[in-house]
């Protein structure tokens, strides 16, 4: 893939946060705050395709806002993992590996289907979200 000026810019903020989930309106009001190259969002919409078909963002959809969230897939620590993604605040983690394990061999076992764990995020809230909730 070619890496334009405005795909290592995204690239990077990516990287730089690889467990943030943002909105493409999100990443235009954080790029275009500030001295760095400004990035207009019809450009952001259009890296982020790129990116997501690239492989090195994962794209998802938020029940809160029904606008398409993005986050980085970091060969290093997202390989084998499964993913928990709060819906309220976009904030990823990843599974533990024992618990990733235990999941997938069990819907392989159980429901005789291999589940691709780099393109998997299970969704709900996190313990921060789930406490302002009360």
């Amino acid at each position: 893939m070619y890496m334009t000026a405005q795909r290592k810019l995204l690239f990077r903020y990516f990287s730089e946060h690889p467990d943030v989930s943002v909105t493409a309106r999100q990443l235009c009001d954080v790029l275009n705050n500030g001295d760095q190259v400004n990035i207009g969002l019809s450009s952001i919409y259009r890296n982020l395709a790129a990116l997501t078909k690239a492989g090195f963002i994962l794209q998802t959809i938020s029940q809160d806002s029904k606008e398409a969230r993005y986050r980085y897939v970091s060969p290093e620590t997202c390989g084998h993992r499964l993913h928990l993604t709060c819906l309220r605040c976009g904030k990823t983690v990843h599974m533990t590996q024992k618990l990733s394990d235990r999941l997938l061999t069990d819907i392989l076992r159980v429901e005789d289907f291999a589940v691709d764990e780099n393109q998997t995020t299970v969704y709900g809230l996190c313990r921060d979200c789930r406490e302002q909730r009360t």
